[in-house]
């Protein structure tokens, strides 16, 4: 069966259905294939009330649990929280290795909730704009890659948060060093001449 919405919470007995899905987040996010979104909304759904969850130490299981506020909390902090921007710098240092570098950076990710947590970078992909395959996807903030031909592209970089907001930046690089022959009349090829 196909849930609309990421699971978030799960309950691992041994009668769970649905693989112990117990809550689920639906927020539409961009992403390289797909760069715009087509729903606004942001819902999350839970199949137990507040009253379920329990606010004191659980001796049984020797832990105190997620209280009833800070779940509340965080879905709060999920639901008003905007993806920040991304920002690309061209890193590369000439080397005989071929390869020409990227960093990508997220500022001023945002959240209008009372409860506000700081959002870190959590994944990036890359798109490097000569028509190769999209990158999986990375933990760190740099990649490189190797142009086949020298030229001008646009480098995409999507970066999802820790909230799970995602924001894609762009960059036009003009790749001269690293790569492949440039086009056009400069880059000749010139064939031997051969006299009898």
């Amino acid at each position: 069966m196909d849930f609309p919405g990421v699971p978030f919470l799960t309950y691992a007995g041994p009668f769970n259905k649905a693989q112990g899905m117990v809550g689920l987040l639906n927020r539409d996010q961009p992403s390289l294939e797909r760069a715009g979104i087509t729903y606004q909304g942001r819902s999350a759904y839970t199949t137990f009330g507040l009253e379920g969850v329990s606010d004191g130490f659980d001796a049984t299981f020797d832990i105190t649990p997620t209280t009833r506020s800070k779940l509340l909390g965080t879905l709060l902090n999920w639901g008003l929280s905007e993806p920040g921007t991304v920002v690309i710098s061209d890193t590369t240092v000439l080397t005989t290795t071929g390869f020409t570098s990227f960093k990508a950076g997220l500022v001023a990710s945002t959240t209008r909730s009372a409860v506000a947590t700081a959002t870190q970078p959590v994944s990036y992909r890359w798109d490097f704009g000569d028509g190769s395959a999209y990158t999986a996807p990375f933990s760190i903030p740099v990649a490189s890659h190797t142009y086949a031909t020298c030229g001008r592209f646009t480098v995409r970089a999507e970066v999802a948060d820790t909230n799970g907001n995602v924001a894609i930046g762009s960059k036009v690089v003009n790749v001269t060093t690293n790569c492949g022959p440039q086009a056009g009349p400069a880059n000749l090829i010139y064939l031997p001449i051969i006299k009898r």
